[in-house]
């Protein structure tokens, strides 16, 4: 199974690390023609890696990135969690195809802003046919819970 980043993990990506692979993805063939979702990951990017944040809303991101009003109602106007599911789908695709050779990964987990960093695994450590990744786990884990 995958190894889950824990925090020593993460002391060991540097935030040069992190914002060189933003800026990497936002430059690729998958975001080339996608300025919005280019924006969208530049916006989380910077406030998580560059700033610090530690949380992100989705209001801020309607203002930040799509121009919405600061007070817009998030529950009439879902174009924050539209492109956000956009935005996880092409990380996956850069992965796959274009970063398949990176060894620093980035995944926004649903229901959060907030890009998670973890290493990829060293061929044949912690890594088993079909293992899951950080985020799955732990959406794996929410589902066992939930019927528990």
């Amino acid at each position: 199974m995958t190894k889950v980043a824990s925090e020593s993990d993460h002391a060991e990506i540097s935030t040069a690390e992190r914002w060189e692979l933003i800026e990497r993805i936002w430059s690729s063939k998958e975001f080339k023609r996608a300025r919005r979702l280019q924006e969208l990951l530049q916006y989380v990017g910077t406030q998580t890696v560059k700033l610090g944040v530690t949380a992100i809303r989705e209001q801020e991101i309607g203002a930040a990135v799509f121009g919405r009003s600061d007070n817009y109602d998030t529950s009439l106007d879902n174009i924050v969690r539209v492109n956000m599911t956009e935005l996880r789908k092409r990380l996956g695709l850069y992965f796959e195809d274009e970063g398949s050779s990176e060894t620093l990964l980035v995944e926004i987990p649903r229901g959060a802003y907030v890009p998670v960093f973890f290493r990829r695994p060293v061929h044949g450590e912690d890594e088993t046919p079909g293992s899951l990744s950080p985020l799955e786990a732990d959406e794996s884990q929410r589902v066992r819970q939930a019927w528990a």
